[in-house]
């Protein structure tokens, strides 16, 4: 955003240099003001999510001028060039006032200081997940507490960009994978510690709560509690594929054109374990983690061609999976126990080398303006009435105890289908140490751009 501003700034005073930034490919933020009108509104975007790799400056040739003299330029520009007089709409169809405060607001960022809303007492702003805070659930807890919930939704990058572009501001409670917490805040510090005298911990079942303060604990302090929990394994039409039984059995040829996955690092590691690879024993070291991943894509190239659809949501694939489509695929557990509430031939199975398993954690945001909410919050979805009906709508079940007795009985027999020895043969996702994803990116790369 620092780099961002500066661009800007060479442009509007007429520093000489050469300015390149990544708004997309062939692009150039050009030394004309004209031209740095049409791109101001990226550059804002881009100070909001410096995470995306479009909006990541390069400057090449000439002299940046200082931090200092920038902002002194900033100040003294009275935006003339740029605005009519009055509220006339400039060339980006914003009145002056409009461009100074946007000006205003790009200053602030350059400063360090992320636009981000003022905590209200009577709000609690939660980044989750989709289905994970009914509506009806939030409104009981606005009748008990008076605070109401505003839910922005949200998956485990778009939670590290927004945080980490925000420095931790802008909402009260957010809901990560518990296997990227710890990383995150070793990098960045998005997170405060939880006070765990605030928070009935007795209410959660041991081994979640074992699993998660191990994930999620940083120099000595604990950083999330466990949420929901849930399962990626492998979804099979019994009646049309026979004796599917690990992942390596979505390449056989006999199912060419009826299997499906996605290309996406749950992939790589799910066919890793069952290549006889163990991926997180190399999580600390990066340069024997991509070799591990480039010989589990060799493989994956051609199972991957094998497959009907590479599919991205899961509506996509469940139409796919009604429709005959496909007939065996990765897939997660929720969609797959709805499918087999339609279709009793479809079922959700154990693959012989294992699924892989996720916690959700919750966690506070660094500068997070309403703990009391937040806390409260944590205590009331984890009493079991209130977590029944949680699990209900997010089709995961809760971590808290005493759930099982209250959720509908159908998807209870799912579980104890699925699971009838208990939390056995499942992968729990180790925490993802800086410079993993970065190892693996070449190779997910390769494999994306083969099918």
């Amino acid at each position: 955003c620092r780099d961002l501003f500066q661009i800007h700034q060479q442009s509007v005073h007429g520093k000489q240099s050469s300015i390149r930034a990544g708004f997309g490919e062939g692009q150039f933020l050009g030394q004309s003001r004209q031209h740095l009108r049409y791109r101001f509104q990226d550059v804002v975007r881009c100070c909001h999510f410096p995470g995306t790799r479009a909006c990541l400056p390069e400057v090449a040739g000439g002299e940046s001028p200082s931090r200092a003299e920038s902002m002194l330029a900033f100040l003294q520009d009275d935006g003339s060039d740029n605005m009519t007089k009055g509220d006339n709409l400039n060339d980006d169809g914003l009145t002056s006032a409009a461009m100074k405060t946007l000006r205003f607001g790009l200053l602030l960022l350059a400063l360090g200081a992320p636009l981000v809303a003022a905590a209200d007492p009577g709000k609690l702003r939660v980044l989750t997940w989709s289905d994970y805070i009914p509506a009806d659930v939030a409104e009981d807890f606005r009748k008990e507490t008076g605070v109401e919930i505003v839910v922005t939704l949200t998956n485990n990058e778009d939670i590290i960009a927004r945080l980490r572009s925000s420095g931790g501001a802008g909402y009260d409670l957010v809901h990560p994978s518990h296997d990227r917490v710890a990383g995150a805040q070793q990098q960045y510090h998005i997170y405060k510690p939880l006070d765990l005298s605030r928070i009935q911990v007795d209410r959660f079942l041991p081994e979640m709560m074992a699993a998660t303060q191990k994930n999620t604990t940083v120099n000595g302090q604990v950083y999330g509690v466990p949420y929901l929990w849930g399962t990626e394994g492998l979804t099979v039409n019994t009646r049309r594929a026979k004796n599917v039984n690990d992942y390596t059995d979505l390449c056989r040829e006999d199912l060419r054109g009826k299997t499906a996955m996605r290309a996406v690092r749950p992939v790589l590691i799910a066919f890793a374990f069952a290549y006889g690879e163990d991926p997180f024993a190399l999580y600390r070291d990066p340069k024997a983690y991509a070799a591990m991943a480039n010989r589990v894509v060799d493989k994956l190239i051609p199972c991957q061609r094998n497959a009907g659809k590479i599919f991205s949501g899961e509506k996509e694939l469940q139409d796919a999976f009604r429709s005959g489509q496909i007939t065996a695929a990765m897939f997660w557990d929720s969609p797959s126990w709805a499918l087999n509430r339609e279709a009793a031939p479809v079922r959700y199975v154990t693959p012989k080398s294992g699924m892989l398993g996720w916690i959700v954690a919750t966690t506070l945001p660094a500068k997070g303006g309403n703990d009391a909410a937040a806390y409260a919050w944590i205590n009331f979805a984890s009493r079991p009435e209130i977590a029944a009906r949680i699990t209900k709508s997010a089709g995961n079940f809760s971590a808290a105890r005493g759930t099982l007795k209250l959720v509908d009985p159908k998807l209870k027999a799912q579980l104890y289908r699925t699971f009838p020895k208990g939390f056995v043969n499942i992968h729990w996702y180790e925490n993802v140490p800086p410079g993993i994803e970065d190892a693996e990116a070449p190779a997910l790369k390769r494999l994306r751009e083969a099918r």
